[in-house]
């Protein structure tokens, strides 16, 4: 299909430049999909919220190869049966990426805000860029979760025209799924108490001006 689109738009040997493009951008979305995970275990690692193995080092390529290696493993697992079932689960499990990804990014900007509440009243752009900027951020994420969930939550709005239990295949994916963590939680909660017993933290004094306890500090991204 490509090299016939290709073929009628560029014309030979252009047309081999949308074969490049495709196959680079299907290589940049499959690093996409393991180096968050495995950054995300890396640090989960490192605080002990998770088995130690996954915050290991590689100490030649200095990545996180258990990680990497696990979290890609499962993706490909977790596609290939995907596909097995059905395309229109896929497009469904696309859909239901969505609740994760606001879910995620949504509780971000609420904890930024919280990290750095101590700060926010030191002065106008740290009140702006760590309070307001992530809360408001977290807000309409919140509010996409919402709305999403009562426009999926049907059998007409998925791909595979059907739904689980009366509740909408996109919705069963993305929210069970967050279900599912949750629970993962709760057991973890025993297999790691020292994680789950810390104690909330706050940003040390003066970080968001560049310095920490009178020495200097490299800002946040």
């Amino acid at each position: 299909m490509l090299s016939s689109l290709g073929g009628e738009v560029f014309g030979s040997p252009l047309d081999k430049l949308l074969i490049i493009a495709v196959l680079s951008s299907a290589a940049a979305s499959t690093q996409t999909t393991i180096l968050p995970t495995a950054r995300t275990t890396l640090s989960m690692a490192r605080f002990g919220a998770i088995p130690k193995a996954f915050g290991r080092i590689h100490p030649r390529y200095l990545t996180p190869d258990v990680s990497t290696l696990v979290m890609g493993a499962v993706s490909l697992v977790w596609t290939i049966f995907i596909l097995n079932v059905s395309t229109n689960v896929l497009g469904d499990s696309i859909t239901a990426l969505g609740f994760l990804i606001a879910f995620y990014y949504g509780f971000t900007g609420y904890a930024c805000a919280i990290y750095y509440r101590r700060e926010l009243t030191k002065s106008a752009r740290n009140f702006f860029m760590a309070g307001v900027v992530p809360f408001v951020g977290a807000l309409l994420l919140t509010g996409i979760f919402i709305k999403a969930f009562g426009d999926y939550n049907t059998a007409d709005a998925s791909y595979t025209g059907k739904d689980f239990l009366g509740i909408g295949i996109p919705v069963a994916i993305g929210v069970g799924l967050i279900v599912v963590g949750a629970v993962v939680m709760v057991i973890a909660n025993f297999a790691f108490p020292q994680f789950f017993k810390r104690k909330w933290e706050t940003a040390d004094p003066g970080i968001l001006e560049g310095t920490v306890k009178g020495k200097a500090s490299v800002m946040p991204d």
